[in-house]
């Protein structure tokens, strides 16, 4: 138990403070699933979702609303509060979607019993996991693109691509071949009014936050060039922020698998992004390592057929 006074603190009116700065919604409730307390995140998203009660919910009872629901989502949680409550469990769990007209949100609801004097509470709190959502919806985009074989490995990369520059909020997107100076764009994604198509070339020194990622041989993330890393601008194509992971084939980089953009970011890379875009340049390395043993092996054979 957290004793009362600490170092001259009460401690427990530090509790209600506290709770209030936590990126959650928190409420208790009685036995009877009468909301008593909630924090100041609670009443924040009650305002902003026009709650016809009061946007605490002082006084309410969570059950009732949860049992009047229109979906099975609030029907789980009102027996799953119950068990809770009777006892019956430890604690519950559920992962919901929250949707509005203009965005998709989903929350997990966890709730615990805890006993003051005899009386039995319940402890809720309401997370937001939209983030982890989201990303889990890339993920499985991406995999569905990687393992269909019915797309050619020209399809599949431009849909990753594609895939990319919607998740990263980019505008271009590309895989590259680097031999020695020349830089090969083999596969584009890119604005319509834009300049750029599979095929072209150029020289890498050109594009310095390439010629990072091939001459270190890692990932490179930069919200805004200038600012950030001047010494990586260049002056021909303008990219100012820019996330882009070395691809490797047969133990050599082969090139890069990079996202671009002409404006700094608002906010910065986050190392989730970073693995993302490893992730679709180790898929590439892979599959072109595979497609070269393949036509290594298919020349093999050919040779060894005409010798007979």
């Amino acid at each position: 138990m957290v004793p009362s006074v600490m170092d001259g603190h009460d401690v427990p009116a530090l509790y209600g403070p506290a709770i209030d700065t936590l990126p959650l919604m928190f409420a208790i409730v009685d036995a009877s699933g009468v909301i008593l307390s909630t924090n100041e995140t609670w009443s924040e998203f009650g305002r902003a979702n026009g709650t016809e009660v009061t946007p605490n919910t002082l006084g309410v009872n969570y059950l009732g609303v949860a049992d009047m629901a229109d979906d099975t989502t609030g029907q789980q949680a009102a027996e799953g509060i119950r068990a809770v409550l009777a006892g019956e469990q430890s604690s519950f769990e559920l992962e919901y979607p929250c949707h509005t007209q203009s965005a998709k949100r989903w929350f997990r609801l966890y709730a615990a019993p805890f006993t003051i004097d005899g009386e039995t509470f319940a402890s809720i709190a309401h997370i937001d996991i939209t983030a982890r959502k989201q990303r889990e919806s890339v993920l499985e985009a991406a995999y569905d693109i990687c393992t269909d074989s019915s797309r050619t490995f020209t399809e599949q990369l431009n849909a990753l691509l594609e895939l990319g520059c919607e998740t990263l909020g980019s505008s271009f997107g590309t895989l590259s071949r680097v031999h020695g100076d020349e830089y090969v764009f083999e596969a584009v994604t890119a604005p319509t009014t834009a300049d750029l198509e599979a095929g072209r070339t150029t020289s890498i020194e050109d594009l310095p936050n390439c010629r990072h990622v091939v001459e270190h041989r890692e990932p490179l993330a930069i919200r805004d060039v200038e600012a950030d890393a001047p010494d990586l601008a260049d002056p021909e194509w303008g990219i100012v922020n820019y996330i882009g992971a070395p691809v490797v084939v047969d133990g050599a980089v082969y090139g890069t698998f990079c996202f671009y953009g002409l404006e700094p970011r608002t906010a910065e890379f986050t190392q989730w992004d970073l693995t993302f875009v490893r992730l679709l340049s180790d898929w590439a390395g892979y599959e072109l390592e595979r497609q070269r043993h393949s036509e290594q092996r298919d020349a093999l054979n050919t040779a060894f057929c005409s010798t007979q």
